[in-house]
């Protein structure tokens, strides 16, 4: 059977420049993010979404963090996490009830987390650099 599946390892990731559930949408086919504010995040793929946001419809999208489903409102997903230091993430199209029940209608987002190793020391670092005002490139 013909799955859909995009995936990101943590190198191409970086190489994207994505961060968070935005760049993961913009870089698979088929897949919008609805976001209007930091804490709401529907996504839409091949189309099928809910929109019945004061109707606690459930979402079309499984979004999963390892084996843990993450806890939704309605139809939006609360948790944001920071796409850095991932095993990979894995947006499968079409649905996916077989494997991640029914919120699962037109997708499932999995974040595969690193696992731990034991042998090797490493690091690893993120930072953010923002400018404000309009004085900051004078």
């Amino acid at each position: 059977m013909p799955l859909s599946i995009t995936a990101f390892s943590q190198e191409q990731l970086t190489e994207k420049g994505i961060v968070g559930f935005e760049g993961v949408a913009r870089e698979t086919p088929g897949v919008v993010l609805n976001r209007p504010t930091q804490n709401f995040n529907n996504f839409t793929v091949r189309g099928i979404a809910t929109n019945g946001y004061n109707a606690n419809l459930q979402s079309s999208v499984a979004v999963y963090i390892d084996e843990l489903p993450v806890s939704t409102i309605g139809n939006t997903t609360v948790v944001d996490p920071n796409l850095f230091d991932v095993e990979r993430v894995e947006f499968l199209r079409g649905p996916q009830g077989t494997l991640f029940g029914s919120g699962s209608l037109s997708g499932a987002l999995r974040i595969l987390t690193k696992s731990p190793d034991l042998k090797h020391f490493a690091t690893s670092g993120l930072a953010d650099l923002g400018l404000t005002g309009s004085d900051s490139f004078r």
